[in-house]
């Protein structure tokens, strides 16, 4: 299904008196809303990716953004304006990379004992390949395994990726989420994987 969205609001947050408008940290506030509904979504980011927008839609300021309308196949706002990001990003042309891929891009990261970098692909694309492997509140069972062979073998055994007491994590998640530990020889770094926008949180 194919949405219209516009840009309903674009400013620098007044709660943000820590930055000038056109620093690059400073936080701003959108809001969007389909073109034939007056139902909005908002929330925010810094200007950095605002200045992406401006130069998307040829105009000076972030108030020129104000009545920008462009079209997604995604339902909800900010994963539209995510998509339209990642689009601007990759120069306009930009096709969604497989689950089994990104999944793969996660094994071969925490072989090398690094976080994964997804953030040249759209959130949504991201939460669905991890949440296709979930199953209520852990990963599926079969895949997890899989997931930590896999390391061990991209890592010629060297790196493992192991069970770990939530006790252990001063972070915690409050959704679905299995808690785990990567190890390479002395080395011990717990991670945080589940089905989100950002599967895994190094902690």
């Amino acid at each position: 299904m194919i949405t219209w969205w516009v840009i309903v609001e674009m400013c620098q947050n007044p709660f943000d008196t820590e930055h000038q408008p056109t620093d690059p940290d400073a936080f701003y506030s959108w809001t969007l809303r389909p073109t034939d509904s007056q139902w909005t979504t908002s929330s925010g980011f810094g200007y950095s990716i605002v200045m992406l927008l401006m130069k998307y839609f040829k105009v000076t300021t972030a108030s020129g953004l104000v009545g920008k309308i462009f079209i997604s196949n995604r339902e909800e706002a900010s994963s539209a304006l995510n998509l339209l990001l990642t689009q601007i990003r990759h120069g306009g042309e930009y096709t969604p990379p497989g689950h089994e891929s990104l999944r793969f891009l996660a094994t071969k990261a925490l072989a090398s004992m690094t976080e994964p970098d997804f953030s040249n692909v759209d959130d949504q694309t991201v939460y669905e390949a991890f949440q296709e492997v979930w199953e209520g509140f852990c990963a599926n069972k079969d895949w997890l395994n899989a997931f930590k062979a896999q390391i061990s073998q991209l890592s010629a055994g060297k790196v493992a990726l192991l069970d770990c007491d939530p006790n252990e994590f001063n972070t915690r998640v409050k959704g679905p989420a299995n808690y785990l530990v990567l190890v390479s020889g002395d080395h011990r770094q717990k991670i945080i994987l589940g089905p989100y926008a950002t599967p895994v949180q190094f902690c």
